[in-house]
């Protein structure tokens, strides 16, 4: 049994980073990544996961994330209503890829170790 993810937490990609046992997972409609650490107990419920939207920057769609074996997590965002609706420019880049060391990124969060 997985939990409660609460309303508006659907996710297109997740990530485990083993050195933490923290997953990151996407929140398309929140516009953010959330973690959950099973250090912190196996209840998937909301005081047991945060949300890292504004922490470093909003994102537009958050829609791929990775960590690396070096520690740093990779997200990949684009502009998904501005392509939906073609209302983007060539001159525009739709996508951004942001990179955090993982540690810093969880640092004073539920989902820090």
């Amino acid at each position: 049994m997985m939990g409660n993810r609460s309303p508006f937490s659907q996710t297109t990609a997740s990530t485990f980073d083993e050195e933490t046992g923290v997953l990151f997972y996407t929140l398309t409609a929140r516009n953010a990544l959330g973690c959950w650490s099973y250090r912190k107990g196996d209840e998937f419920i909301d005081s047991t996961q945060w949300s890292v939207k504004g922490r470093v920057h909003d994102f537009a769609h958050p829609i791929d994330v990775r960590v690396d074996k070096r520690g740093s997590i990779w997200l990949l965002n684009n502009n998904y209503m501005d392509i939906l609706l073609n209302m983007t420019l060539p001159e525009v880049t739709t996508y951004e890829i942001y990179t955090a060391k993982v540690r810093e990124l969880i640092a004073d969060t539920v989902c820090d170790i």
